[in-house]
């Protein structure tokens, strides 16, 4: 099922479920899960200090289904503006896909033993953020926000290239993005809140040195594209 039609299909639930409960609340502190269907695209370069200089530079795609937790805070005003702080925490880890490439050195002994198979891939854990959801409540029970905030993850190298002089071995590295996006909130009796919002994720440029073999140096750029559904419990 793709992505899309689960939007339509969680938004098309949370509707009936408005048009048929008694009055709720937005107010107060909720806590949750979230269920995330992420598209990761990754730009990546690698970079051979050798000579000649060498790059080869690829993009890979990956989609990762995954679930968070959250915590918020928020609250409404008379006027039906609404405001929420929160934190929201990713526990285990996501692929963010492989990529292959085999090398032949067409027998020419001076550049050693490189003929093989390399595996780039990685994954990604430790993921968390902070945000703010500024919106606008229509009732009780329905409302709007978009959606800002930091956030971070931790960069997990798995690669496959121990081979020959073209041997290198990468570390992990945390890095610090941007989220933003929007969504609707609904508010339902006995406490529950239904959200649905579409994000995206900004990551700073990730930089890799290889500390062994050929000294190789990895850059690379990953975002995301998010369709989220969270189920929350207000107090």
């Amino acid at each position: 099922m793709s992505k899309f039609l689960r939007l339509f299909l969680a938004t098309l639930t949370a509707s009936i479920f408005v048009a048929s409960v008694a009055k709720a609340d937005m107010n107060g502190f909720t806590i949750g899960v979230i269920h995330s269907s992420s598209d990761f695209t990754t730009v990546g370069t690698e970079h051979d200090p050798g000579t000649p200089l060498e790059t080869n530079t690829d993009s890979k795609m990956h989609n990762a289904d995954y679930g968070s937790i959250f915590a918020e805070f928020s609250g409404v005003d008379d006027n039906g503006l609404s405001f929420a702080f929160g934190v929201e925490i990713t526990p285990g880890e996501a692929s963010l896909g492989s990529k292959a490439r085999t090398d032949t050195d067409a027998g020419d002994s001076a550049d050693g033993d490189d003929d093989g198979t390399y595996t780039a891939k990685a994954q990604v854990e430790n993921m968390w953020g902070v945000y703010a959801e500024p919106g606008y409540v229509f009732n009780d029970i329905f409302g709007l926000y978009a959606k800002g905030g930091v956030t971070s993850m931790d960069i997990i190298s798995l690669e496959g290239i121990a081979v020959g002089t073209d041997s290198s071995t990468y570390g992990n590295e945390q890095v610090w993005g941007a989220m933003y996006g929007f969504g609707v909130k609904a508010a339902l009796p006995m406490g529950l809140v239904i959200k649905i919002e579409a994000t995206e994720h900004v990551y700073e440029d990730i930089s890799l040195q290889s500390a062994t073999g050929n000294l190789n140096k990895i850059t690379a750029d990953v975002d995301s594209s998010d369709i989220r559904l969270a189920i929350g419990y207000n107090f």
